[in-house]
């Protein structure tokens, strides 16, 4: 076992020694470095640190996206006691002041001059610049490298000591929140909060040092951050990839695993419907039959099975026929895996194992279509501040609808409002103790005080639990909408469901105080051409087409299908009118890094437009 993340590298070199662990690329190559070279970079790295002046306490802001050298400073910086403070490069000028200024960070890593210049005003404290074109840089890497190597034979004493004195309490990293409903709070994590991670999610996910997994996800999030460790602590390789680039990369890489939020499972999805939709005549057929009577026995497989969310005890007689039923439509799902779905393994490289979801609800109708097809989904939950994994389905038991049952090791509870503890399918905020468990907020008591009571962190999650002790993520306490007539409405819920529509990209529902619930609507735009080509209209001036008779009824249309005669939505919970918004909500601005809305920002940025929609009777 191990007390801190440098001694978890340790061990995995000592173990896995020459097996790639990072592919990076490098003008159009993949290049790669084993486990044996990237240790060895990182003593490097650690004695250039020390023969630059850096010491153990230093908090370090470092502003960069996916590669190699994010993962080689952050183990020579926690392997010295360095604190990490970092963030993407697409994050807002005014989120990172506000994060330098709180963090009291005396050095900032830069990734290269795009970044530096974006932020360039914010900066009086020194900088290290990853690539060599910051002119403006104290120090570099590849200077530091270069000294680091020169004085290695000096400098392996000190970090011999130093690694060796750094405890299991000692804060590795301050990740500040994505700020959903105002400033983001610095949440601090210690080894020891990694570490149960590290030890306890793997029980769920059965992964070994034949794994591939593709970096898509920024890795300043704590869950794309967290999966990395675990992958290096398994001896699996890491792809280095982008939002741009994963459909290539994952063609030429042919990973095993990928890690994804629900927003990017949605786009594949929709891209894989639109693809079908221009197909031929016999080509749709064919897939729709296939997959309706894979459908079929996928349910009823999962009943007998129990990987289906289950409220009471499951039905003995239903599910001896199930059991016998399924067999009917079985030769539809084999041969439909077999022959007419191969193609969609073939767009993720065609040998994925498994798509771990995370930073988000995943859509019911998202989550069995993969699971359907035979692409294994993996569904997680937790927050920053639980390091971040709380529950994760079992990769050979994944049921599907909910995020899985709590790690080992882990203890949850759901409480009502006056912290009575409920039981299964009651409603309530989810709360939870353990080693995962931050120990609080950077500079921020009142927060801290308020979030963790008598050992238990306050989620702030609505949540339900199964009869097999799943559970299942409903929304925000904070989110709550409550109407005019006292009903509370979960928006989150009804925007998974509305951006289900075949011409929907995202929405907002809104009704704080209202007698009926509204929604700001951004509509598929190239779904939403080709629907008016079809009608001949003008769209010349998409803004124009949007503000059409034709194209309100046709998003009215689909509320009323998807949403309004949904099982799930009560008459509260119906939408009874929309805006249509032309342009598509931004990461860095109305969306968080993981895709998440952030709703106080959509309230500011669209007032007059909100505040003209709810006056409308």
């Amino acid at each position: 076992m191990y007390n801190t993340l440098f001694d978890m590298l340790t061990i995995s070199r000592d173990k896995f020694g020459s097996k790639p662990l990072f592919h990076s690329k490098v003008n159009n190559d993949y290049q790669s470095i084993s486990y044996s070279e990237f240790y060895e970079k990182v003593i490097i790295t650690m004695s250039g640190l020390i023969e630059s002046g850096f010491k153990r306490g230093d908090k370090i802001f470092i502003f960069c996206d996916n590669r190699m050298e994010w993962m080689l400073l952050d183990f020579a910086m926690s392997g010295l006691g360095i604190v990490s403070i970092p963030r993407g490069t697409d994050t807002a000028i005014d989120e990172v002041s506000t994060i330098l200024n709180h963090s009291n960070a005396n050095y900032i890593i830069v990734e290269n001059n795009r970044a530096y210049e974006k932020i360039s005003k914010l900066l009086t404290m020194p900088i290290i610049s990853i690539d060599d074109d910051i002119k403006d840089s104290s120090f570099n890497l590849s200077k530091i490298l270069k000294t680091g190597e020169e004085n290695l034979s000096k400098n392996r004493p000190i970090i011999d000591d130093l690694t060796k004195s750094i405890g299991i309490d000692d804060l590795v990293t301050i990740i500040y929140t994505s700020g959903t409903t105002g400033n983001p709070k610095g949440v601090m994590l210690t080894h020891r909060n990694f570490i149960h991670n590290l030890v306890e999610a793997p029980k769920h996910l059965f992964l070994n040092e034949k794994d591939t997994m593709l970096s898509v996800l920024p890795i300043w999030h704590i869950f794309e951050r967290t999966v990395e460790y675990v992958m290096i602590e398994k001896g699996a390789a890491i792809v280095y990839s982008s939002i741009k680039t994963f459909v290539n990369d994952i063609k030429a890489t042919t990973p095993t695993m990928l890690i994804v939020v629900p927003r990017i499972l949605e786009s594949f999805y929709e891209k894989i419907l639109y693809n079908i939709s221009k197909s031929s005549i016999i080509v749709k057929f064919l897939f729709h039959s296939f997959y309706f009577f894979s459908k079929l026995y996928f349910r009823l497989d999962s009943y007998v099975k129990r990987t289906l969310p289950f409220w009471e005890k499951p039905s003995a007689l239903y599910t001896a026929f199930a059991a016998i039923v399924r067999y009917l439509f079985w030769p539809s799902y084999f041969l439909g895996n077999k022959f007419i779905f191969k193609s969609i393994h073939k767009i993720l490289g065609g040998k994925m194992r498994v798509v771990i979801s995370g930073g988000g609800s995943l859509p019911n109708n998202i989550d069995e279509f993969f699971n359907i097809i035979n692409i294994r989904l993996v569904d997680g939950y937790g927050l920053t501040e639980t390091s971040p994994i709380i529950c994760l389905r079992k990769l050979h038991h994944p049921t599907i609808g909910v995020c899985g049952a709590p790690i080992p090791n882990t203890e949850t509870k759901i409480i009502d409002p006056e912290g009575k503890e409920l039981g299964i399918d009651e409603k309530g905020e989810l709360i939870v103790k353990g080693t995962l468990v931050t120990k609080g907020y950077y500079n921020n008591p009142e927060a801290t005080a308020k979030a963790i009571q008598d050992g238990w962190f306050h989620t702030g999650d609505l949540v339900k639990r199964t009869y097999f002790d799943e559970i299942k993520v409903i929304g925000r306490l904070k989110d709550t909408i409550v109407l005019l007539g006292g009903e509370n409405v979960e928006p989150e819920k009804i925007e998974t469901i509305i951006n289900r529509a075949e011409y929907i990209e995202s929405s907002i529902v809104l009704g704080q105080n209202q007698k009926r619930l509204k929604a700001l609507i951004i509509p598929r735009k190239e779904r939403i051409i080709d629907y008016a080509n079809s009608k001949k209209l003008d769209t010349s001036d998409y803004n124009k087409l949007l503000e059409s008779e034709e194209i309100y009824n046709l998003i009215k249309n689909q509320l009323n299908e998807i949403v309004n005669n949904d099982n799930e939505i009560k008459k509260f919970e119906r939408i009874y009118d929309f805006k249509l918004l032309p342009e598509s909500f931004e990461v860095g601005k109305e969306l968080t890094q993981s895709l998440k809305l952030k709703r106080h920002v959509i309230a500011d940025l669209h007032k007059k437009v909100i505040e003209e929609l709810l006056k409308k009777k």
